[in-house]
């Protein structure tokens, strides 16, 4: 806009050049060379895949069950990616810092809500509505870096959630998904368990809620079924 007419234009092809963007903005990103944009991490027997717009990784073909001596348990971060945005004071860039503001006050009206309000679903939606059109060329909330910055330290702090965990003998890691980890473990090392996600939470900023299944039918990361 600084630069005069054309300006605009001419940072559309600078950013092609370089990432290999698409032909108009909104479309999806490519390597240079126009590969996709992913990673295959290995941990502890576990595959996980980091892509631009989530983290995925589960045991195949798996029957996972909890007894009086394990759990299995699936930690989820409360509305992740928008209390990233909130936390970490990341904004569209035309929006200004306000906008984590606004977006703090929306969570925190849902937050107080009954789990079976309907209004708690309404603000739910409106709360993902700016990550989910970051990306949209003629959305209001579209900027690209700002969604990048959402997913790609979403995906790295739960790297690290997982990397902690799997560090400690005797804990097994069953997935990895866009918002949570879930992990086998006897309930002997229950302390230190507990300590990691403690830690965690406070180094992020984030929120944990936690779900203890009796057992999980697991075919793939897209198709299980836990009771």
């Amino acid at each position: 806009a600084h630069g005069g007419a054309g300006s605009y234009e001419h940072m559309l092809e600078a950013i092609k050049a370089e990432t290999a963007i698409g032909a108009y903005p909104g479309s999806k990103l490519y390597r240079p060379v126009g590969t996709k944009i992913e990673y295959t991490m290995h941990l502890e027997g576990l595959d996980i895949v980091i892509k631009l717009g989530g983290i995925h990784g589960s045991l195949e073909r798996k029957v996972i069950r909890s007894d009086r001596n394990t759990v299995v348990r699936d930690a989820d971060v409360v509305s992740y990616y928008p209390l990233i945005a909130i936390k970490h004071r990341i904004f569209p860039e035309h929006l200004g810092p306000e906008f984590c503001n606004v977006y703090d006050r929306l969570r925190s009206r849902r937050v107080a809500l009954p789990k079976t309000s309907l209004d708690r679903t309404t603000l739910k939606y409106a709360l993902l509505v700016p990550f989910g059109s970051s990306n949209e060329a003629n959305g209001v909330f579209y900027d690209p870096a700002y969604m990048l910055k959402i997913t790609m330290n979403g995906q790295l702090m739960l790297c690290m959630l997982a990397e902690q965990l799997a560090n400690v003998k005797g804990i097994e890691l069953i997935q990895v998904n866009t918002d949570g980890v879930t992990i086998r473990y006897p309930t002997t090392l229950q302390d230190i368990v507990d300590k990691i996600y403690v830690w965690w939470q406070r180094y992020t900023g984030m929120e944990l809620e936690f779900n203890d299944y009796r057992v999980m039918h697991i075919r793939d990361n897209n198709s299980y079924i836990a009771e």
